[in-house]
């Protein structure tokens, strides 16, 4: 509802692998948000460019990913990345994506996943950049982006996946 609120639509969709019994189990779900204002956009500069923010993204609990014969807790960063990608470039908005990486449990959670952001290529942006959030999302530095050319080359190299 706060997306149509805001005029955007909201997509939501999930990594599913095969099951036991054969059938599909979810392993991993997101909700991207679009068209969203690019955080990439450099501090001062009129917002202008658009892209795909996922708004939510969760993997099912480690065990339950072990279980299934998933064994990296981050392995399914990889394909939920491509698709808000693809979604992006299939609006024109050249794979532009963004994301709020979520706080942890505890400091080092919260860190850890920032680290993965960043090893996957997403480019953080400065705290106190200037970019507009509301009164309740506080720019906190857990902001990252792939830009038109860092989508590209992320996309490309998950094309095995598709």
């Amino acid at each position: 509802m706060t997306e149509a609120a805001a005029g955007r639509q909201a997509l939501t969709f999930q990594i599913r692998v095969e099951g036991r019994d054969g059938d599909a189990v979810p392993v991993a779900q997101a909700i991207l948000s679009l068209p969203y204002a690019f955080p990439g956009t450099p501090a001062g500069v009129k917002l202008s460019k658009r892209c795909v923010f996922i708004w939510y993204i969760a993997a099912a609990p480690q065990a339950a990913l072990r279980y299934f014969g998933v064994n990296d807790k981050f392995a399914t960063l990889a394909p939920l990345l491509d698709t808000a990608i693809q979604v992006s470039l299939a609006h024109d908005f050249e794979g532009r994506i963004g994301l709020h990486a979520a706080l942890g449990a505890d400091a080092q959670a919260s860190e850890e996943l920032a680290k993965k952001y960043e090893q996957q290529g997403l480019m953080r942006r400065r705290k106190g950049s200037g970019f507009f959030r509301p009164p309740f999302r506080r720019e906190d530095g857990r902001l990252f982006y792939f830009d038109a050319d860092g989508a590209r080359a992320y996309a490309a190299a998950q094309d095995d996946l598709r």
